[in-house]
Order: C-alpha cells, then structure tokens, then sequence
C-alpha cells in the first residue's frame, strides 16, 4: 500500500516543530528515522495530515554521559549506539538487544527514540529501557517533561505523549 497524502514539513530548529505539532495536534506525526512510522503510513495505520521530519535538528543528535545516566537525543541513531564505547560500558543490555534488530541498513537509519515512540511490542529498545529503569524525555511548546519508562508504554503502540509532544532523548 501506498501512505494516505499529507504534507511534509521540515523544520529548520526544535521552536518550530514543536509549533507544528503545537497547531497540528493530533493530526501531526514526527518522522526521525522513519523505520518505525513509514510501515504505518504504508500500511494507513497512521494517517496524518502532516509529517515533521526533524532530522535537520542537529542537536537532538547527541549522546552524552553523566556519571547518573546516558542521556541519547531523539535523532540517535542505533548503529552510533552500537558503535559508541561509552553505550558499551553504560548499557550492555541494549549493545545485546540492538544486535537482534533487523539488518545493518535498519540499525543505521533507525533510532532509539523512534522504536520507543511507536511502543511497537515487538521492538527491543521500548524493553531495555524500561528493563534499565529509563526515562523519556517529552518536549512541547509548553514544558519539558521527564516520564518513567514503565509509565510511558501504556500498551501495543500506546503511550503518555501528549499530541503536542515528541520525544526529544531517552535517559
């Protein structure tokens, strides 16, 4: 199948889409590495008015380590997880997981952020971070919030984000 028409925007910093999602709601979709939304989208389980492709948003692109935590932007990919010494040492468990997530090609597109945002049932990034006592992290126009793991999966490809939210780092 082919996805329903939307429109696709892309935003040149965060302020601007967490605006679209901000005026779009529940009729907005973020698009990352896509792995995860676009079988929605083909398969028009998903059928948004707008797509928010946030990959020009560099600064959600990081990994970074203090002491406590490993704090990975919404735009991580999970070959640069696999590849990264200091998720070798901070989260084994996920080293482990990401190696049973489908091809090379998958893992270097694919984010963590992504898998997490789709609650798929299936994926193993949604699993290691609630196993490791994770947390996501959601943004909106209107404030930054850090919810708990086992709080965000509410089910199959169910979640606490609110329509006006995306995920910018798991923590």
């Amino acid at each position: 199948m082919k996805p329903a028409p939307f429109t696709y925007c892309r935003p040149e910093n965060l302020a601007d889409a967490l605006s679209l999602l901000s005026e779009y709601e529940d009729e907005a979709v973020v698009l990352a590495g896509g792995l995860s939304l676009l079988p929605l989208l083909n398969m028009r389980m998903a059928r948004p008015e707008i797509v928010v492709d946030i990959n020009r948003l560099d600064d959600l692109a990081s990994i970074e380590h203090d002491g406590d935590y490993l704090r990975t932007g919404a735009l991580v990919r999970q070959a640069e997880v696999l590849a990264s010494t200091e998720c070798q040492k901070s989260v084994p468990l996920l080293i482990k997981a990401l190696d049973f997530v489908g091809h090379y090609q998958t893992r270097s597109r694919g984010t963590l952020a992504g898998s997490a945002a789709h609650a798929d049932p299936s994926a193993e990034v949604p699993l290691c971070l609630a196993t490791l006592g994770g947390q996501v992290e959601l943004t909106s126009e209107r404030r930054v919030r850090l919810i708990p793991a086992e709080e965000f999966f509410l089910g199959a490809l169910t979640t606490d984000r609110a329509p006006d939210e995306m995920i910018t780092a798991l923590l």
